[in-house]
């Protein structure tokens, strides 16, 4: 929550909560994942999430 009131206060927009805690002088860890593991901001993200859950159901 700091990261993101002081990007706010700083007018800062990040592209991301990483970068944001960078910022602040944080040390971050990237930590590999899968295909699967979309990030959902966009209705296609959504439709795409949707898409995957039902495939991973019909196994």
């Amino acid at each position: 929550m700091e990261a993101h009131r002081r990007a706010s206060d700083e007018g800062f927009a990040g592209t991301d909560d990483a970068i944001l805690v960078e910022r602040l002088g944080h040390r971050i860890k990237l930590i590999p994942g899968g295909y699967e593991n979309i990030k959902i901001t966009t209705l296609e993200d959504l439709i795409l999430a949707e898409a995957l859950i039902s495939a991973k159901l019909e196994r």
